[in-house]
């Protein structure tokens, strides 16, 4: 029996290395530009009976990066503010206003405040004693005033000055609520005549002589007192005497510097001095008490 050998061979041929993969897709520009996905590698081919392995595919090219945003402007910076105008008297100066901070910029600096004024020196009475007064008089009048003080002669023309024309015998000024007066007697409570007294402008008042009127109208911030503080005067003010046989009435000028205020904080240190040293805040004026009496 002849043996016959039959030598089995593989029916394929050698088959090349599987193909290589194709190389991956460029990554797309990110907004920073984000890298391009690499590729994947090829596949590789399935090994034949001595086929090679397939050839690894090439790397995608990786995107290039994004172009970075431009930076933003600075602002500039804000002007800085003005300084505050000086303050009139007692009064301070208003603050510089900021300047508006730029776009990102700092805030302007604020202005510095204007200096404060000096306050005004508190009123004082004009007299303290009759010693501290004179007697001023032209055409026109006849008043006690501060000694070392100026007052213009009116421009009437006259044959007789006024202290003569009303019949003052002594001139002499006293020193009364504070004030520099003639020292007229004014108060009708003593009048017991029948006579009708004169018609006097407002501020002024008929003088009394005795027991009656003399027929003279004198001003009544000149007066010793008078009958109420409705006698008073435009731009005087009322100081009420308060003693233990009554009260009297005395009409005052105000000091400049007070202005429209006619309390005790202002008006009060100027009227009521020596014994009337207390004071109460009262309409159109103050009142004046000795606490001693």
């Amino acid at each position: 029996m002849v043996l016959v050998s039959v030598m089995a061979f593989g029916c394929g041929s050698d088959s090349d290395g599987g193909t290589g993969g194709s190389a991956g897709a460029s990554g797309a520009d990110g907004g920073s530009g984000s890298a391009g996905a690499s590729g994947s590698g090829g596949v590789g081919g399935s090994a034949g009976a001595s086929g090679s392995a397939g050839a690894g595919g090439s790397a995608g090219a990786s995107g290039s990066a994004g172009a970075s945003g431009a930076g933003g402007v600075s602002g500039s910076a804000g002007a800085s503010g003005s300084a505050g105008a000086g303050g009139s008297a007692g009064v301070s100066g208003s603050g510089g206003a900021g300047g508006s901070g730029g776009a990102g910029g700092s805030a302007g600096a604020s202005g510095s405040s204007g200096s404060g004024g000096s306050g005004g020196a508190p009123a004082q009475a004009e007299c303290r004693t009759a010693s501290d007064c004179t007697v001023f008089e032209d055409c026109c009048s006849c008043v006690g005033i501060p000694k070392g003080t100026a007052r213009l002669s009116c421009s009437s023309d006259c044959t007789e000055k006024q202290c003569a024309a009303l019949g003052v015998a002594t001139k002499a000024a006293q020193c009364i609520a504070g004030r520099c007066v003639m020292g007229f007697s004014c108060n009708s409570k003593g009048v017991i005549c029948e006579s009708e007294p004169p018609r006097c402008d407002k501020g002024k008042v008929p003088e009394v002589r005795g027991t009656c009127w003399s027929g003279h109208c004198v001003p009544a911030s000149q007066c010793a007192d008078v009958d109420d503080c409705d006698r008073c005067g435009a731009g005087e003010a009322c100081a009420s005497y308060s003693n233990m046989g009554g009260t009297q009435h005395h009409c005052v000028s105000v000091p400049k510097s007070c202005g429209d205020d006619l309390s005790c904080d202002c008006l009060g240190p100027t009227v009521c001095t020596g014994i009337h040293n207390s004071c109460n805040d009262a309409t159109g004026g103050v009142t004046c008490g000795c606490p001693t009496c």
